[in-house]
């Protein structure tokens, strides 16, 4: 399983987050995951999470620290 998530239109609200991020509304990912790093770009942010993401369903959102 991989440990990133992207997040559209979020940069000004995840980059350079620390903490944790909660992912609601999916499929399989529900949960609280501890931020490594979030680093903006081309109009997303990757945000990298300590925790292994269980599912490769891509839905549901993510709610910034």
């Amino acid at each position: 399983p991989g440990k990133t998530f992207t997040v559209v239109d979020a940069t000004a609200a995840l980059n350079d987050a620390t903490g944790s991020i909660t992912v609601a509304g999916s499929t399989g990912n529900d949960g609280t995951y501890t931020i490594v790093s979030a680093v903006s770009g081309s109009g997303s942010t990757v945000v990298t999470v300590s925790e292994a993401i269980p599912s490769a369903t891509v839905d549901g959102w993510v709610v910034a620290p």
